[in-house]
């Protein structure tokens, strides 16, 4: 129950992205994820949770992990910001491998290795 607790409080926390997001460029060179690539930041980060708990959304978190992969090779450091918290695109990277360490070493070695990739 409360891994399940765990995850819900999770998913909605990422999913509060889409409606805490600034859009464009914040302060200096570190760009601001847009709307539209943080709700698949958010949608990676709740298919992770949802993948760590039971398993359900592998197919899913396998097309997000690409989209958030490719994300992070176009800017590892571009900000994903959800209710004032800012994480670059590595940490929310290696973040998810840390979660799924336990659970899904193979997928959580995948994700190390692209984070080894990012200049």
């Amino acid at each position: 129950m409360r891994n399940l607790l765990n995850a819900a409080c999770f998913v909605v926390v990422s999913l509060a992205a889409i409606l805490g997001l600034a859009a464009g460029c914040g302060g200096g060179d570190t760009a601001t994820l847009t709307p539209d690539q943080a709700v698949t930041v958010a949608g990676f980060n709740a298919d992770v949770a949802f993948v760590n708990l039971d398993g359900s959304s592998y197919g899913d978190l396998l097309e997000s992990m690409d989209a958030v992969i490719a994300l992070a090779r176009e800017d590892p450091d571009a900000i994903y910001e959800v209710e004032g918290e800012q994480r670059t695109m590595r940490q929310v990277l290696s973040d998810a491998a840390s979660t799924l360490q336990a659970s899904n070493p193979d997928l959580a070695a995948e994700l190390d290795r692209a984070v080894g990739t990012l200049e």
